[in-house]
């Protein structure tokens, strides 16, 4: 229920995909929904590749969108009626809550702390499963050279017991100073984790 209640909007379009997908069928032209669909999944390949976007939520959208026009075309097929939609929703509902069921087991991964440095983001992450002390990492990310998309390139354990303050990455020998760059702190919900 946690996951229902920290991802409100994510959960109302689930609900209305189903009608998102009737609505595209019914008032686009073959003509609109393929353009639509083709450029969505046009800007969405990126992340197929390991890149994602700067801005969480656009991934999600792109997503929603390229579902509610597969749907359209479903729609098209099986000629659609409120029946169908009432059940598609319901159906998407019990999956969602068996989804949520999963979730109740799984860990909590939060973003901690944050440094830019030239390229590359760090972030600091405590993944708390669910049983156990948490699981401290930093994960580096790299910018790509369309300022848009950011790649997760490493991930390291936090296993200091000195207290040291230097960071070392394997990835292109990447090296910071945690103590001289300030962090930007906050406690981010990062999301679930199964396994």
């Amino acid at each position: 229920m946690y996951y229902i209640f920290q991802h409100k909007l994510i959960v109302f379009l689930i609900f209305l995909l189903p009608l998102a997908g009737w609505l595209i069928a019914k008032f686009a032209s073959k003509k609109l929904k393929l353009s639509i669909l083709l450029s969505a999944a046009v800007f969405f390949l990126p992340v197929l590749f390991g890149y994602s976007y700067i801005i969480d939520i656009v991934s999600i959208i792109l997503f929603y969108v390229i579902a509610a026009c597969l749907l359209s075309y479903l729609n098209i097929i099986v000629e659609s009626s409120v029946t169908n939609i009432a059940v598609c929703t319901i159906s998407m509902a019990a999956g969602l809550f068996l989804f949520v069921g999963l979730l109740s087991m799984a860990g909590v991964v939060h973003v901690e702390k944050e440094w830019k440095v030239g390229n590359y983001k760090i972030n600091y992450i405590r993944d708390q499963g669910f049983s156990g002390g948490p699981l401290h990492t930093y994960q580096l990310y790299e910018y790509s050279t369309i300022p848009i998309f950011i790649k997760h390139v490493e991930e390291k354990i936090d296993n200091d017991t000195t207290k040291n303050c230097e960071v070392k990455f394997e990835y292109k020998n990447f090296q910071f100073d945690k103590c001289l760059s300030p962090p930007k702190e906050y406690h981010y919900d990062y999301g679930f984790r199964l396994f």
